[in-house]
């Protein structure tokens, strides 16, 4: 059974409410630990497969208080791990999530696919996305 982890940080709620969806849609396919940078830092060595969530802050930047310092601990831990990123955001068009991709590339991580949702997650959005990674 696949180790997965859902680890992000959520400003207004949003990103929260997407992990929590993802932790409903991927505990078919393993066991998920969701955790909350607010409140603890997982070491990703223990997962299969990670899902990063951050939303976009500022103009398209990512979170720089507890996200990014949490990358840093982790960089030399993702080199070929399964990675999928997703976030929420206002406005704008994902750019914060597409740097994200590329520090994912950029540590030798296996980036899955990035989930962006405007706001709040509408019904099925999360499931959808990830059946089309699963296929």
């Amino acid at each position: 059974m696949k180790k997965i982890g859902i680890i992000y940080w959520s400003g207004t709620g949003n990103t929260k409410k997407i992990a929590l969806d993802l932790n409903k849609v991927l505990s078919s396919f393993g066991d998920v630990s969701l955790y909350d940078l607010n409140e603890q830092t997982p070491d990703v060595l223990d997962f299969d497969l990670i899902c990063l969530g951050c939303p976009a802050t500022g103009k398209e930047l990512l979170e720089r208080t507890q996200f990014i310092p949490y990358l840093e601990t982790i960089q030399d831990k993702v080199q070929n791990k399964d990675i999928i990123a997703f976030g929420s955001y206002g406005w704008g068009n994902g750019e914060w999530l597409d740097n994200l991709k590329d520090w994912i590339k950029l540590h030798q991580g296996e980036w899955l696919g990035s989930l962006k949702v405007k706001g709040e997650p509408q019904a099925g959005e999360i499931e959808n996305f990830i059946q089309s990674l699963f296929k």
